[in-house]
């Protein structure tokens, strides 16, 4: 695709006071049916972090680009190890681990597993989240 030097590559998007939404060059993007992904940005990220991010990401950036505008969402976790620790247990197929238990429900034993491994405000709530994105990011 070759680019007039006065279409922007880049379009960033803020709010005003108001709220509304003030956007670069996505209305003329749309306009020409142009790929393009946006990537939103935490008023605490550094810029080093969004050049990290999008230097590890970039072949999937690219990838929903080429996807024809499905909308998708890549996400770090911030707690990897707890994650996979709750999922790992989840899966466990020691029946008899949750069987000791009094509990029947799984997503309460692996809660409580959790926080007495040291994984504070672990809730059942949580587990069932962790799992379900984790099922999610494991699928081929």
């Amino acid at each position: 695709m070759s680019l007039r030097k006065s279409q922007a590559l880049f379009a960033v998007e803020n709010k005003n006071s108001h709220g509304d939404h003030l956007l670069g060059n996505e209305a003329q993007w749309k306009a020409r049916g142009d790929d393009y992904v946006k990537l939103l940005i935490h008023n605490l990220a550094s810029k080093e972090d969004a050049l990290e991010f999008i230097e590890k990401n970039w072949g999937e950036v690219k990838r929903h680009m080429r996807s024809g505008g499905k909308q998708t969402r890549i996400r770090k976790s911030n707690n990897k190890v707890r994650n996979e620790f709750i999922y790992n247990l989840w899966m466990s197929p020691d029946d008899k681990l949750f069987t000791d238990l009094k509990d029947s429900r799984r997503d309460i034993i692996v809660a409580r597993l959790a926080v007495q491994a040291g994984y504070t405000k672990v809730t059942p709530e949580i587990v069932r989240k962790v799992v379900q994105d984790q099922k999610k990011s494991r699928r081929v």
